[in-house]
Formats: C-alpha cells, sequence, structure tokens
C-alpha cells in the first residue's frame, strides 16, 4: 500500500536533495541558486550573509527546559555549547553541545552548518533545515526531524545587548500541532 507523503516528509526530502545538490531552495521547494562560491572563508559568507550569528561564537553554559502545552516541566538538564565559525573548509558553522541530566545522563552532539544563499544549512542525522536572520538581528531555525517522523521545530535565537547572555525557544510541532516548548537560558563562558 502506497501512502502519501506528509507536508513535513516532503520538506525533509527537499532539503536533503537541495544540500547534497548544493541547491537552496525557495518556500515554495524550487530550486534558486547554488553553493556560495569564490574567494573567501566560509567565516566570510557568514558575515556577509548571516553577520549575526556571529554573535553567538564562543561557549555557553546554561539550562534546556522542555514544556507541555498544559505548562508542565517534561525534562530539565544543563548544557555546554560550543559555537564555532571555521575559516577552512566546507562548513561555515560548528556546533558541539554537552547535555547532562540531574540523574547522571550524559549526551554529546556536534554538527555542522552550510552556507547556501542567505541561509545556512543542516543535515544530520536527527534533523534537516535551515537558518536565517532578521532584520532585527535574531536568528531563526526551521528544522525537520529525521528521528522523529512529522516532528518539527522552529527555533528563535536573541542575545542581550552585552552579548554575554542568550535565550533560546523552540516550539515543536508534531503533523502541524504545537505540542511542546524547550526554553534556554544560556550565558557566555568565553
Amino acid at each position: 500500500m502506497v501512502t502519501k507523503p506528509s507536508p513535513n516528509q516532503i520538506s525533509l526530502f527537499l532539503t536533503t536533495i537541495s544540500l547534497k545538490l548544493g541547491w537552496r531552495l525557495s518556500s515554495s521547494g524550487s530550486a534558486i541558486g547554488s553553493v556560495i562560491s569564490g574567494p573567501g572563508t566560509p567565516r566570510h559568507w557568514v558575515e556577509t550573509h548571516m553577520a549575526a550569528m556571529l554573535c553567538h561564537e564562543g561557549i555557553w553554559t546554561g539550562t534546556y527546559r522542555h514544556i507541555a502545552e498544559d505548562n508542565t516541566v517534561l525534562d530539565e538538564h544543563q548544557s555546554r555549547v560550543t559555537c564555532e565559525f571555521p575559516d577552512h573548509g566546507e562548513a561555515a558553522y560548528r556546533q558541539a553541545s554537552i547535555f547532562n541530566w540531574s540523574d547522571g545522563r550524559h549526551q554529546e552532539q556536534v554538527f555542522l552548518g552550510y552556507m547556501r544563499g542567505d541561509r545556512m544549512w543542516f543535515d544530520t542525522d536527527t534533523f534537516a533545515g535551515w537558518a536565517w536572520q532578521t532584520g532585527d538581528d535574531i536568528v531563526m531555525l526551521s528544522l525537520d526531524r529525521k528521528d522523529l517522523p512529522g516532528q518539527r521545530f522552529v527555533e528563535t535565537i536573541l542575545i542581550g545587548d552585552n552579548r554575554d547572555r542568550r535565550v533560546r525557544t523552540w516550539h515543536w510541532f508534531d503533523e502541524g500541532v504545537c505540542y511542546k516548548r524547550t526554553l534556554c537560558t544560556e550565558t557566555r563562558q568565553s
């Protein structure tokens, strides 16, 4: 039996194909460009197209709280997130995250971002999608979960005026319905 793919599955498929071919997609899913090429380093590409991202370079520690729609705390854990913008190689962004729970659980993740046009694209084992900055230098992400079919999240990252504190809010959707939010409060360590 053949089933019709969901909009999230179609979006994930198009994102994966575009990353493999070096295309970026319009909101309608059509190819509108190619990988940024020419002189300059990946860091220069970020400076040119997503300068607000550079304010997040460094090591951040904080707390992640996952909140259900009824405001119940589903999970809480500590984090250490390192944001880097390499001068060499294809990746324009590298994030290494370490998570620790009070019950002794520990998790580490590393993922890379690649500039394509004016967006940063991600394709990992668990998610695929892109990031962009708004006119107010707010960083936004739209990511489809590969490990949780039908689920996606939209993240907003705001940094304080003194650049030593930031907040991140994720809105999680399952088949288009918001079912939880993740609230992150972080302080720059370096």
